[in-house]
């Protein structure tokens, strides 16, 4: 399921370690590089064929920021490239 699904199996065992051990992981250990609604589905595909209640909590809350991620990067994309080639 990880290959077909495109996650990197090494950073989803990092972020299921974070949720072992209680601590949330900010949506920069857990969620960086995953900026579209696909991903978050991917993720929350994962944890509906792998369960695992303790991280149930952390998989919605990092799924919303990667949807709301995934939104700002829809709204403002071209605004940031267009400043960036300004500068």
């Amino acid at each position: 399921m990880v290959e077909k699904c495109g996650l990197a199996l090494v950073g989803m065992r990092e972020w299921c370690r974070w949720a072992l051990i209680g601590v949330t992981p900010s949506s920069q250990i857990s969620s960086s590089g995953f900026v579209t609604e696909e991903r978050a589905c991917e993720i929350e595909q994962f944890f509906a064929d792998n369960p695992w209640p303790v991280a149930d909590r952390i998989v919605k809350q990092n799924c919303e920021a990667i949807r709301l991620s995934a939104k700002w990067l829809e709204r403002d994309r071209e605004a940031v490239k267009n400043y960036l080639t300004s500068r």
